[in-house]
């Protein structure tokens, strides 16, 4: 039976909307239901904990300057005697120490070494390794102008009592190594004290160390 022209025209149309509806019910893929889950924290606590961070000031930069002990010496008349020069003084050494020790635990400057820089340069020429010293601000320079001890107690019938007294002052100033000028000056004093106590000669005893 031959097809009508009209026919033909319908035929393709139909063809083409089956194929296609066929070919996107094979491409159709089921997928299961999303699950919505809730955040650990709670909007609300998420930002509250914005606005705390936000609200936290940032830290500035601190500006550390750079200081080295220059002389520290004994200039009392305790622990010199006329065997020992001004190189072998152990208590101006100990004071540089202690103060090199406080500065440098303060955090507050970068502290270089200056007064065993000799001993750098030493192992420096040892090991053949270039020693780059790195200038500072102000050197630090001052002395102990003060130390003693004195022992002061009680004597009674039965018991006794003595408390020994050490005293200590330092005068220092911060000179600037650009310019000679002295920027700060200042003098610290302090002392340690024990004390002993006895009955009928019992009982704890001390006493100082000497130098």
């Amino acid at each position: 039976m031959p097809i009508s022209p009209k026919h033909r025209l319908v035929l393709p149309l139909w063809l083409a909307t089956t194929i296609s509806a066929a070919l996107l019910a094979g491409c159709a893929v089921q997928t299961p239901p999303v699950a919505v889950k809730e955040p650990p924290q709670t909007t609300a606590a998420q930002k509250g904990a914005q606005l705390a961070v936000a609200s936290i000031a940032p830290a500035k930069p601190i500006l550390k300057r750079k200081i080295a002990l220059g002389r520290i010496t004994n200039e009392t008349s305790y622990g010199r005697s006329l065997l020992r020069d001004s190189a072998g003084d152990p208590l101006g050494k100990q004071v540089t120490d202690l103060l090199s020790k406080s500065l440098t635990e303060s955090g507050a400057y970068l502290v270089f070494e200056r007064p065993d820089i000799s001993r750098l340069k030493d192992e420096s020429a040892l090991t053949g390794v270039k020693l780059n010293i790195i200038g500072v601000d102000a050197l630090i320079i001052g002395s102990l102008t003060e130390f003693g001890r004195k022992t002061v107690g009680q004597i009674g019938l039965v018991s006794s009592s003595k408390r020994q007294v050490a005293f200590a002052k330092v005068d220092l100033r911060v000179v600037d190594v650009s310019t000679g000028q002295v920027l700060f000056a200042t003098s610290g004093a302090g002392e340690s004290s024990t004390e002993v106590e006895s009955t009928l000669g019992f009982g704890s005893q001390s006493s100082y160390n000497a130098l």
